[in-house]
C-alpha cells in the first residue's frame, strides 16, 4: 500500500527566554509536535510546532493553526504544565493565597551590647504599594525550583508613570514575606491572565473557554495586562539557580514591548 503525505499546519509560538520547556510540554499536550526553536531579540525564544492537518479542517484548528499562544512568566523558568477544566465545574487553583490588600507591618527589635540595660529600636515595614492578590502559586517551578506568584493588581497601569515602582513595591512585600528574594512573580490586570498561564490552572482554564479564547483573547489581553515579571535566584544562560546579581531580573511588560532590568529586593 502507498504512503499518503501528510499535511500538516503550523503554529510560532513566542516565549519569553527559560519558558521554553513548559510552553514546549503545553503544546505537546494539545497534540502539536515540536519542530524548531530560534532566540529572538529581547530575551524571547521563537517556537515552531506543527501537527497533522484534519482530512476535514474545522474552525477551531484554522483558529489555532494562525496563531500562537504565548507561554509563561516570567520571565524566567517554567516547568511543564497541562490543559484547562469544565465549564459546568471550575476546580480551584492548585495553591491559592488570600488577597494582600492591607499594610503588613513587622516589627523588630535591635538591642545595643555596649549599655548594661540595653536599648530598643524598632525597625517597622510598612507597605505602602498598591493593592494585590495572590490568585496561584505554582511551587518549585523550573531547574532553580523557585515558587512562582502570579499576581492580579487593579491598581497598577502599565502605561502609569511611576508603573514600575508600584510593581516593585508589590514584589518587594512578597520577598519581605518570604524572607527570600528567589521567587518568580507575574502581574497582571486580568485575573484571566493567570489563569490562562499558572502551570497548576491552565488546562482546567481551556477546558472551560476553549482553546480559540486562550489563543486569540488571552494572547490579546497578555500585551498591555501583563504588566512585570519578576524571577530571582535564575541564571538563563546556565539554566540553574545562582545567587549572582545577574541572576536577578525584572521584565516591563513580558509580551509587549518588553524592557528588562537587573534588579534584586531586598528580602
Amino acid at each position: 500500500m502507498a504512503e499518503v503525505d501528510n499535511e500538516y499546519v503550523t503554529k510560532m509560538v513566542t516565549v519569553v527566554r527559560g519558558l521554553e520547556a513548559r510552553s514546549i510540554k503545553k503544546w505537546e499536550d494539545l497534540g502539536w509536535q515540536f519542530v524548531s526553536r530560534d532566540e529572538l531579540p529581547m530575551l524571547r525564544t521563537q517556537l515552531e510546532f506543527r501537527r497533522v492537518k484534519p482530512k476535514t479542517p474545522c474552525l477551531l484548528l484554522s483558529g489555532l493553526a494562525a496563531v500562537g499562544v504565548v507561554g509563561i512568566a516570567t520571565l524566567g523558568i517554567m516547568n511543564p504544565g497541562a490543559d484547562p477544566n469544565d465549564r459546568a465545574e471550575e476546580p480551584a487553583p492548585a495553591a491559592t493565597v488570600a488577597a494582600v490588600g492591607t499594610p503588613s507591618v513587622v516589627t523588630a527589635s535591635v538591642g545595643t551590647p555596649s549599655q548594661q540595660t540595653a536599648e530598643t529600636t524598632e525597625d517597622t515595614y510598612t507597605y505602602e504599594g498598591p493593592d494585590y492578590e495572590v490568585v496561584v502559586v505554582d511551587s518549585a517551578v523550573g531547574p532553580a525550583a523557585l515558587d512562582q506568584y502570579w499576581i492580579y493588581t487593579p491598581a497598577i497601569e502599565g502605561s502609569a508613570a511611576g508603573h514600575r515602582d508600584q510593581a516593585k513595591a508589590i514584589i518587594q512585600d512578597l520577598a519581605h514575606k518570604a524572607g527570600s528574594d528567589k521567587f518568580i512573580a507575574q502581574i497582571v490586570t486580568d485575573k484571566e491572565i493567570a489563569l490562562a498561564e499558572s502551570i497548576s490552572t491552565y488546562e482546567a482554564f481551556v477546558k472551560q473557554h476553549g482553546d480559540d479564547y486562550v489563543v486569540n483573547d488571552i494572547l490579546e489581553k497578555e500585551v498591555t495586562g501583563w504588566v512585570a515579571a519578576y524571577t530571582g535566584g535564575f541564571d538563563s544562560e546556565t539554566g540553574a539557580a545562582s545567587d549572582a546579581d545577574s541572576a536577578f531580573e525584572a521584565l516591563w511588560w513580558p509580551y509587549g514591548d518588553t524592557e528588562s532590568e537587573e534588579w534584586r529586593p531586598a528580602a
